[in-house]
C-alpha cells in the first residue's frame, strides 16, 4: 500500500515538474520580454503569475480544440 502511494506521489511530482519546465520553455520562446521582466524585476511572484497565465492559455486552447 505504501509503495503505491509513494509511486503515485512521485508521478504527480514528476508531472508538475514537467509542466513547469514546458511552461518555462514556452514562455521563453513565445514572450521573452515578459520572462525577462518577471525574472529581472518582478521576483518570484511575477514569474509564477506569468507561468500560470501560460498554462491557463494552453488549457483554453486545448479545450477550444476539443
Amino acid at each position: 500500500m505504501l509503495a503505491r502511494t509513494v509511486t503515485a506521489l512521485g508521478v504527480v511530482m514528476a508531472a508538475a515538474a514537467l509542466l513547469t519546465a514546458i511552461a518555462s520553455i514556452w514562455l521563453m520562446l513565445a514572450d521573452p520580454v515578459a520572462l525577462a521582466h518577471a525574472i529581472g524585476g518582478g521576483g518570484r511572484q511575477t514569474l509564477v503569475g506569468a507561468l500560470a497565465a501560460v498554462i491557463v492559455e494552453a488549457l483554453e486552447r486545448v479545450v477550444r480544440w476539443l
